[in-house]
């Protein structure tokens, strides 16, 4: 998936096989600008309850496909979020979605 932001046109991929923990599942996402000049890469666990039937599915396009314009919208504000955890903690950002944050996955 391609989305655009202000700083270009990006792809939204799955950087690694989705993990299955108790209660969700985990999604390592790459986004990497058209041009190759920037990629990003974060997580997204996300609650099984939010996914309903897909939470036993490996079907990572759906979920790609619904994070796509979430991070479209909230670009600027991901991205900065996920270079200083990268730079300054030395780990990859991590962005849950629950009850409490359905973001793209509310009903």
């Amino acid at each position: 998936m391609t989305i655009k932001t202000s700083r270009g046109d990006y792809t939204i991929a799955m950087a690694a096989p989705i993990e299955r923990e108790a209660g969700a599942v985990v999604a390592t996402i790459a986004m990497e600008r058209v041009d190759g000049i920037e990629k990003i890469v974060l997580r997204a666990r996300i609650a099984n309850d939010l996914l309903g039937v897909d939470a036993n599915s490996d079907d990572s396009s759906s979920i790609i496909d619904r994070l796509g314009p979430w991070f479209a919208r909230d670009f600027e504000m991901t991205r900065e979020n996920a270079l200083k955890s990268i730079r300054g903690e030395r780990r990859l950002f991590e962005i849950a979605f629950d009850a409490a944050n359905q973001g793209p996955f509310a009903p």
